[in-house]
């Protein structure tokens, strides 16, 4: 059996594009379901980091999560400090490329804080 392309006058089904929210508490929805998304998966991969050296190097898990944790919130905070002070030669990044820096800087910060909340809190309980 040969090979055929695809016939370019058939038209394939799409998905309906999903339209933007309206209200205010439609984006702070939106965006904070994207928050909790992202920290989710930042959470998971850090836990599941961890749990490998757990396993594979047979460290103590009261001692290893914590400290993924702390690494991992002050690697997160030393991006955003470093994304909020980079080059900002006037002829290099325009003004809404500064303010996207400056803003997702504060995103980083969150996040950092937010891990090594965790780590806190689980070095206070394991």
């Amino acid at each position: 059996m040969a090979w055929t392309p695809a016939d370019p006058t058939r038209n394939e089904r799409r998905r309906k594009a999903k339209a933007p929210p309206t209200t205010r508490g439609g984006v702070l929805l939106n965006g904070l379901a994207r928050f909790a998304l992202i920290l989710g998966g930042l959470i998971s991969g850090v836990a599941l980091i961890a749990t490998l050296i757990v396993w594979l190097g047979g460290a103590s898990s009261g001692r290893v999560f914590p400290i993924a944790f702390y690494l991992a919130g002050a690697l997160l905070g030393s991006a955003a400090f470093f994304g909020s002070t980079g080059t900002y030669a006037p002829g290099y990044w325009d003004r809404g490329e500064r303010e996207r820096a400056f803003n997702m800087s504060f995103v980083y910060g969150g996040f950092g804080v937010i891990l090594i909340g965790i780590g806190v809190l689980l070095e206070s309980v394991l």
